[in-house]
Parts: C-alpha cells; structure tokens; sequence
C-alpha cells in the first residue's frame, strides 16, 4: 500500500512545501491506483526502497532512476489518466480534484508541468511528476 502512495501526484512525487495541501482520492479511484501499481511494481522492477522515498515525498533525495520512471509511466497508462506520451490527461486528472479546491489554479500548473519532456514516455511521466510535486498547490494521496 506505501508503495502506490507515490501516484498522483496526481498527482504527485518528490518534494513537498508547507504550502501544499494533501488531499486523498476518492476510494474508487485510489482502488484502481493500487490495483495497476501492483501490476506496475512487478513489470516495472522498480526498486522498492527508492518508491518507498517517493512515497514519503523525499523526492529530493532520490534521483531519477529508469526502474522508477518505467512505473510511473505503467500506473498513468493502466490507470486511465496518461497518454503513450508520458503526459497527463489533464481533463481526468482534474475531475478527481475535490470541490473546495482552486480548480484555475491548478489546472494552470497542470498544464505547465504537462510540457515537460524526456528521452522517452517513462522519463517525460516521471518530469512531469517531479514538476507538479514541487509546484502544485494540491498533492492527491493515497491516504
């Protein structure tokens, strides 16, 4: 379960400010999460101390790992809210935001951090996590 903590960032991982707001998923939507990082753990071979940092927020560190960004990449596409690009599908995403958050606000972050690229998919997914951990003003959690 610590392990799945680490989507979303949405969405987030990595760093993490006072002035950002943990809220968690919905149930049904964290059921889908743990379900596809459960998959993702094992296809992906990501070591699990370093998910374990993610999980934590300790994205500060732990460094980009190829292991890590093939997960990311694997729970955003099983999970319905990443294209084969790596990025984000910003629509879905932000229906999952709870009604009292600034929906403006992060929607604008979204979208800067959903221009981040990699070499690859994995790499551009895991940039674009890195981004909204450190700029979003809400971070979704697992719990």
């Amino acid at each position: 379960m610590r392990s799945v903590t680490l989507l979303f960032f949405i969405l987030a991982v990595g760093l993490t400010t006072a002035a950002q707001r943990k809220v968690p998923f919905p149930p049904d939507v964290a059921s889908d999460i743990i379900q596809a990082a459960s998959q993702c753990i094992l296809e992906s071979g990501v070591n699990p101390d370093l998910l374990i940092k993610f999980t934590n927020f300790d994205g500060k560190n732990v460094a980009e790992d190829e292991q890590l960004n093939k997960f990311a990449y694997c729970t955003l596409l099983k999970t319905g809210y990443g294209k084969r690009d790596g990025r984000l599908k910003l629509d879905k995403a932000i229906a999952v935001m709870p009604n009292d958050v600034d929906i403006d606000t992060v929607k604008k972050v979204m979208e800067k951090c959903n221009e981040e690229t990699g070499k690859d998919a994995p790499q551009t997914t895991f940039r674009v996590f890195k981004c909204l951990s450190e700029k979003s003003p809400v971070l979704m959690t697992m719990i």
